[in-house]
């Protein structure tokens, strides 16, 4: 039986019906939804979220970004996919 994660299915079903989802929260102490999705390992909502314009760039939570989030985990089809996306001073960040 295949495992199907039902919360990145409603996601990818509400976005792909335009339903308005909020990806532009604007509280610094709590991840974006792109974060949370990036942590959750979902490429392809990931890929999704940012084709509806979530910011790549958003830093919260004492300087996490999604990018970031990508790399800590070793989440290498994410990362490899965000990180043309992501300005360089955050990949330089990285790299330090």
């Amino acid at each position: 039986m295949k495992k199907v994660n039902l919360g990145s299915s409603i996601l990818i079903y509400l976005v792909t019906i335009k339903f308005i989802i909020n990806i532009f929260i604007k509280d610094p102490e709590y991840w974006t939804p792109l974060m949370c999705i990036v942590s959750s390992r979902n490429f392809n909502v990931v890929r999704l979220l940012v084709e509806v314009s979530a910011d790549v760039n958003e830093i919260r939570d004492r300087g996490n970004f999604p990018l970031a989030i990508a790399a800590d985990n070793g989440y290498s089809e994410i990362l490899n996919y965000l990180a043309s996306l992501t300005n360089i001073e955050l990949r330089q960040q990285l790299e330090n």
